[in-house]
C-alpha cells in the first residue's frame, strides 16, 4: 500500500512518522510482528488521521492471531477507506473468527471494488461449504479459465454432482483431461454409480486407487460394488485391502458380514455383524442379519432376540417383522407367524410374498381352503412368481384340483423350463390319464437330467413305461426307485407291473409292504384279494 503524504501535518511530524512505519514494516516482512504494531503504533501517534496505518496494525494483528482486534481495527478503518483491501482483510478476520456469513459479506464488499481470481475462488469455497451451491457454482465459473493448479473445473464438477445432475458432470469433465487427477475420477466415478452404471463407475473407482492406493472409502465402494455383481472374491480382495486400514469401522463389518452371508459362511458372518453391533448396538442392518443367521442356523430364540432389538429402534422395519412370522411358522405358531406376515405387509413388506406365507401357513395348519384363498390372492398381485405358483399348485393337488394343479404346473413349466418338480408333476399326470405318453416321457427325463437320483421321478418313469406296455422297463425303473426310496405309491405301481407280468407272489408281497405304510389308500386291499393263493 502507497503511504500517503498528509498535507495537514508539520514535515517533522510526517518523517517521525514514516521513520516508525518504515522501522515496522521491516519487522513486519521479517517476522518480528509485535515489535511491527509497536512501531506502527509509534508512527499512528506522529499521523493520527492516517487510516493506511491502520491497516498495517490490523494486518499484524491478524497475522499473530488477535482476529478480534483485527476486526476492532479494521471496523473504524472502514469507515473512513472503504476498499479491496480492507474489506478481504476483514472478511479474513470474520472468518476466523466463525462468523462466516459475515465473511462472505465481506469478501463480495471487496470484490465490488476489484475483481481478484484467488478471492472469487474462496468466496465460492465458503458458499459451498455453507451449502449454497448454486451460488458457489455462479462464482466458481466466473474463474474456471484461471490458474490451472487451483482445479475449479472439479470443483463445479463436485457440486453438479452434489446438486443432482450426474450426467452434466460426466459431460463437464469428458471436456477436461486430468488423467492424472485423483479426484477427477472420483467425480467420475460418483456421477456413473448415481446413474446406476456400476460398470463405468467401477473403472473410474479402480483409476481413483491406481493414484491413491488407500482412499479408504473408494475401497469400501469398490467392495460393495463387487458383492453386488456377485464377484465374490474380487470383493474380498478390495474389502480386506480396507479392513487393514480401518478394522473396526463399522460400515466394513457389515458388508463383510452380507458377504460370508452370500456366501453361506455363516459363522463368518456372525462374526463380522457382532463386531458391527460391538461398534454400534443400535445398527438397523447389522441385527438384521443376525436375526437372519440364527434363524438359518434354527437358533430362534437367539434370532428373535436381533430381531426384537431391530424393531426397538425402528418399529416399521417390514423385513424384521417378516422374519419373526418365518420363526413362528417354523415353531408351529401359526396364529401368531399370520399375525407377524400381515403387520410386515402393512409395514411394506411385499404383498405377494406376504399372502404366500399366510397361505402356507393355512396350508400347514391343514386349512387347505383358506390356504386356496389366501394362495389365489398372492397369484393375482404377481401372476408369474414360481414360489407362488408352486405353493397354489400343491394347495390345488392336495384339494384334487387337479386340472388346476395342472394348469398351474404347466405355467411353471412355461416359465422357468428347467423346474423339475413341474416337469415331473405334469409328465406323471399325462402318464395318470394315459394321455400324451410320449410327451410325458420327455418331461420327466428331463426332470431327471435336473435330479438323476430322485426316486419320485424314477416311480414317474416307470409309470410312464407301464402305461406304454413297457413291463419290463416299467419293473426295471421301479425297482430302482424302490432302492432309493419305500414309499406305498412306488410299491403300489411295483405291484401292478409285476401282477401284469403274471409274478404273482412278488405282486402280493409289494402290495401288502404298500398297504403297511399306508393302510387307508384305496384299491389296495382289493388288488390284495384280487390275487388268489394258487396264483
Amino acid at each position: 500500500m502507497v503511504f500517503l503524504v498528509i498535507v495537514t501535518l508539520s514535515a517533522d511530524s510526517l518523517y517521525l512518522s514514516y521513520l516508525n512505519f518504515r522501522r515496522g514494516y521491516r519487522h513486519e516482512q521479517a517476522g518480528e510482528l509485535r515489535t511491527a504494531i509497536m512501531y506502527y503504533e509509534k508512527a499512528k501517534v506522529y499521523a493520527p488521521g492516517s487510516y493506511e496505518i491502520d491497516y498495517y496494525i490490523a494486518s499484524a494483528r491478524y497475522s499473530l492471531g488477535d482476529y478480534a482486534l483485527a476486526k476492532k481495527v479494521l471496523s473504524q478503518v472502514i469507515k473512513k477507506e472503504k476498499n479491496f483491501e480492507n474489506y478481504r482483510l476483514l472478511g479474513d478476520c470474520e472468518m476466523k473468527l466463525d462468523n462466516i456469513s459475515r465473511a462472505v459479506q465481506a469478501y463480495k464488499r471487496a470484490l465490488e471494488y476489484r475483481s481478484d481470481d484467488l478471492l472469487i475462488y474462496r468466496l465460492a469455497s465458503v458458499l459451498e461449504a455453507m451449502g449454497k451451491l448454486r451460488e458457489a457454482l455462479a462464482y466458481y465459473q466466473m474463474v474456471k479459465d484461471s490458474d490451472p493448479e487451483l482445479k475449479v473445473e472439479l470443483r463445479i464438477a463436485s457440486i453438479l454432482g452434489r446438486l443432482g445432475y450426474p450426467s452434466k458432470v460426466i459431460e463437464y469433465l469428458k471436456s477436461y483431461q486430468l488423467t492424472g487427477d485423483s479426484e477427477y475420477y472420483l467425480n467420475l466415478a460418483v456421477s456413473y454409480d448415481r446413474l446406476g452404471m456400476k460398470d463405468s463407475a467401477l473403472i473410474s473407482y479402480l483409476r481413483v486407487l491406481v493414484l491413491d492406493s488407500t482412499n479408504l472409502q473408494v475401497l469400501k465402494r469398490v467392495f460393495d460394488i463387487y458383492i453386488q455383481m456377485d464377484s465374490l472374491e474380487r470383493a474380498e480382495d478390495y474389502g480386506q485391502r480396507a479392513l487393514r486400514l480401518a478394522p473396526f469401522d463399522l460400515g466394513l463389518n457389515r458388508s463383510f458380514g452380507y458377504l460370508a452371508y452370500k456366501e453361506g459362511d455363516h459363522d463368518q458372518a456372525l462374526s463380522h455383524f457382532i463386531i458391527a453391533v460391538g461398534i454400534d448396538d443400535q445398527d438397523l442392518y447389522s441385527n438384521y442379519y443376525l436375526g437372519r443367521v440364527f434363524f438359518e442356523k434354527k437358533m430362534f430364540e437367539r434370532a428373535e432376540y436381533y430381531l426384537n432389538k431391530v424393531l426397538r429402534v425402528e418399529p416399521t422395519f417390514g423385513e424384521a417383522i417378516f422374519y419373526l412370522g418365518l420363526i413362528n411358522l417354523e415353531k408351529g405358531d401359526y396364529r401368531l407367524a399370520r399375525h407377524y406376515f400381515y403387520h410386515a405387509i402393512r409395514n411394506g413388506f411385499e404383498k405377494s410374498e406376504g399372502y404366500c406365507l399366510i397361505g402356507l401357513g393355512h396350508a400347514m395348519e391343514g386349512d387347505l381352503e383358506k390356504a386356496y384363498q389366501n394362495l389365489h390372492y398372492a397369484l393375482k398381485l404377481d401372476p408369474d412368481n414360481l414360489r407362488i405358483l408352486g405353493s397354489l399348485a400343491n394347495v390345488c393337488d392336495d384339494l384334487r384340483f387337479y386340472d388346476e394343479a395342472m394348469e398351474h404346473f404347466t405355467r411353471i413349466i412355461e416359465i422357468d423350463s428347467s423346474n423339475a418338480v413341474a416337469l415331473n408333476y405334469v409328465g406323471y399326470t399325462y402318464a395318470e390319464r394315459g394321455d400324451s405318453l410320449d410327451y410325458a416321457l420327455e418331461l420327466i427325463k428331463r426332470a431327471l437330467e435336473i435330479e438323476p437320483n430322485n426316486g419320485y421321478f424314477i416311480d414317474s418313469l416307470g409309470w410312464v413305461y407301464f402305461q406304454m406296455g413297457d413291463y419290463d422297463r416299467a419293473l426295471k425303473e421301479l425297482l430302482r426307485a424302490k432302492g432309493i426310496i419305500e414309499d406305498g405309491v412306488i410299491l403300489e405301481h411295483l405291484g401292478d407291473t409285476y401282477l401284469k407280468l403274471k409274478r404273482y407272489d412278488e405282486a402280493r408281497e409289494a402290495y401288502q409292504r404298500a398297504y403297511e405304510l399306508d393302510p387307508e389308500k384305496k384299491g389296495l386291499k382289493e388288488k390284495l384279494r384280487s390275487i388268489r393263493p394258487c396264483e
